[in-house]
């Protein structure tokens, strides 16, 4: 999606615009290690991680298992789109390379 506003991209180009009061907390999932504090989990999908591998995320939506095994620190994304194994503080690098495409 392109990096402007909500107000400029949706609500300015509405003519019939509804709003609704949310009671709820708002959380800005601006980066993966936010997604997996709000789905509060550290494995989504078919993998194994044994507990040699410390603080590591890993979100599988392939049909594959993946097996992560002695590392710690990591992101680890698969789908049928691509795969990321990145260093979670530098997880959201990826961002620039999918700029490039």
């Amino acid at each position: 999606m392109p990096k402007i506003s909500f107000d400029y991209a949706v609500a300015e180009q509405c003519r019939n615009l509804v709003v609704a009061k949310y009671s709820g907390t708002w959380r800005d999932v601006g980066s993966w290690e936010q997604l997996m504090q709000v789905l509060d989990c550290t494995r989504i999908g078919a993998n194994i991680v044994p507990y040699q591998s410390e603080a590591t995320k890993v979100i599988n939506t392939s049909d594959l298992p993946m097996i992560v095994i002695g590392v710690s620190d990591l992101l680890i994304a698969a789908s049928k789109y691509g795969i990321v194994v990145a260093d979670k503080s530098k997880a959201d690098i990826v961002k620039m390379f999918l700029q490039q495409k």
